[in-house]
């Protein structure tokens, strides 16, 4: 589990900088720093509760968390590298679940 926190960090961290790579744009760090902070917010303010609530009243557990923190993570490694926007929102989207959803 410490590497995707780690992998979310660095991506957190590196966001408009690997924009600049991937479409040769300044702009395009800014409109993908706004998606993440947009999902980072979401995520912890209504998906994660909701997930926590849901999973309390049907009995998973934690089972539940940890299996969406994973699946979320896989998706990640398959996805940052793509250079199209689709791939990189869904990245974005899935690193701040993934990473509300374990912490």
């Amino acid at each position: 589990m410490v590497g995707f926190m780690t992998m979310n960090n660095i991506y957190q961290g590196m966001l408009g900088d690997w924009c600049m790579m991937l479409f040769g744009s300044s702009v395009a760090g800014e409109r993908l720093g706004s998606v993440f902070s947009l999902s980072r917010t979401i995520s912890g303010a209504v998906v994660t509760p909701l997930l926590a609530y849901l999973s309390d009243k049907l009995g998973v557990g934690l089972h539940c968390f940890f299996a969406i923190a994973v699946t979320l993570s896989i998706m990640n490694v398959f996805t940052v590298g793509l250079t199209t926007w689709s791939a990189q929102i869904v990245t974005a989207i899935s690193m701040c679940l993934s990473y509300t959803t374990f912490m």
